[in-house]
């Protein structure tokens, strides 16, 4: 007769009888071993079907070329903007002393949307600034808008935009003021002396994007500032009358 076997100290324990942490790891260690050969067969498996990979992958690349596209069309836009609207004040600069109206200043607003290769109705805002030298501050000469916005229903947001009766914001649509040139875009401009002017042309073109790809429609705007070339400043003329700044000439 064989005497009893007595338990090994180094038999494993039952589950239940562990501490909840040792459990928990030693339920994670069997589940791990039951799957990685499942695992293993997976990642070493080389076999699919064409269709099913295509069907996975081709919209994720249909998007990345249609963004790609619509990043490229924006940064184009933006550009080509930037340059018809250098372009216009360039022409403007090298005006002598034949002031420019309104008339004049709308073919100049057809010429940018030629070069701009704009869809939509383009705007440009043209303003003569000045120097005030006894308040130390910038002064309009005077301001002309072809304005398109409160028509084309594209309508700017800017926290500082005035408003028109219906409450639109009409800061881009509307001519410039004193208070708008000393507030928002006073630190946008160059420094000037008594008698120095600078002509600044502002444009803005509509972007709309051909595909949806997180690109949304938008106003692009190029801010362009020169100053004239061959005479002291640009004037204007406004019901037969010549706004031209009142301060003195520089001799």
């Amino acid at each position: 007769m064989q005497p009893d076997r007595q338990p090994s100290a180094r038999a494993t324990p039952a589950l239940n009888t562990l501490p909840i942490p040792a459990r928990l790891r030693r339920l994670q260690t069997r589940i791990w071993s039951a799957l990685r050969c499942p695992l293993r067969r997976f990642a070493a498996d080389q076999g699919g079907l064409v269709s099913t990979e295509t069907v996975l992958v081709l919209p994720l690349v249909i998007w990345a070329f249609a963004a790609t596209f619509v990043y490229f069309d924006v940064f184009r836009h933006i550009t080509t903007g930037q340059k018809a609207a250098t372009l216009i004040g360039d022409t403007l600069s090298r005006m002598r002393d034949i002031p420019v109206d309104a008339q004049q200043l709308e073919r100049m607003n057809a010429l940018f949307a030629y070069l701009a290769e704009a869809k939509h109705p383009t705007n440009i805002r043209v303003s003569s600034i000045g120097w005030n030298a006894e308040d130390e501050e910038y002064l309009l000469i005077w301001s002309y808008s072809t304005g398109w916005l409160s028509t084309s229903g594209w309508q700017p947001s800017s926290p500082t935009a005035p408003s028109d009766d219906d409450g639109r914001r009409t800061y881009y649509d509307a001519p410039l003021t004193n208070e708008v040139v000393n507030g928002p875009i006073g630190t946008t401009l160059p420094r000037l002396v008594l008698g120095e002017t600078i002509i600044l042309v502002e444009s803005q073109i509509i972007f709309e994007p051909l595909f949806r790809v997180g690109v949304a429609g938008r106003t692009l705007r190029q801010q362009i500032a020169t100053r004239p070339r061959f005479a002291p400043q640009l004037t204007f003329e406004r019901d037969g009358e010549v706004i031209e700044q009142p301060t003195a000439r520089p001799s």
